[in-house]
């Protein structure tokens, strides 16, 4: 709440067109690295159901299964 008037300030062009353009980058920049490093971050320890893109449907593989499976594919072919 503290930051949003000023910010919309700067972003509409209050205080001159360098500073809208460099606080427009800094905003975008801001928000474009924290979501792959909140991304990055949530692949690397959330585990099991909690996993990104988990969902009950979808099947999951254990290493063993899949070599298993890949074997059979190319056995097929």
């Amino acid at each position: 709440m503290l930051m949003l008037g000023p910010m919309f300030d700067y972003l509409t062009g209050k205080h001159g067109m360098p500073q809208q353009v460099l606080s427009g980058a800094v905003y975008t920049v801001a928000c474009v690295s924290g979501s792959i490093f909140a991304h990055y971050w949530a692949l690397r320890t959330e585990k099991g159901m909690n996993r990104v893109g988990a969902h009950k449907d979808v099947a999951v593989f254990t290493q063993e299964e899949a070599k298993r499976i890949r074997s059979l594919i190319q056995e097929a072919n």
